[in-house]
């Protein structure tokens, strides 16, 4: 929830985020190719897809459950995969977003060093 509300709220003082970093939306040099090829990476970053099928022999009715199962962890993933994009962006440009260690050097370049290190400990967990 920090990530988010960080990068989302409305500028001010303590506020870094620029919805101006929003403007191309989407980048001329990527363009829907672009968008469709990093749609098909994070893909397989999900977390919990596969979880739901290792899983998915312990429930009660698997022919019911696991496609259910696999579409609300998708569904809910890609929500939060989109949220966190729009939050990192809006703290940096794009061009500037670190592709080793995102959310801590955006904060860390916004002057929010607590928040760097509090990121940087969280992605190390």
């Amino acid at each position: 929830g920090f990530l988010l509300a960080s990068g989302v709220l409305p500028n001010s003082e303590d506020v870094p985020a620029s919805f101006s970093n929003w403007d191309p939306f989407i980048p001329p040099e990527f363009g829907p190719k672009g968008v469709v090829e990093g749609a098909s990476i994070i893909f397989f970053a999900y977390i919990g897809f596969d979880q739901v099928c290792n899983l998915s022999g312990e429930v009660k009715n698997p022919v019911k459950d696991v496609p259910r199962a696999v579409m609300y962890t998708l569904m809910i993933d890609t929500v939060i995969y989109m949220l966190a994009a729009l939050a990192l962006t809006a703290l940096l440009p794009y061009e500037q977003i670190s592709t080793v260690s995102g959310f801590p050097e955006a904060f860390g370049a916004n002057g929010w060093i607590w928040a760097e290190r509090l990121t940087a400990i969280g992605e190390i967990l």
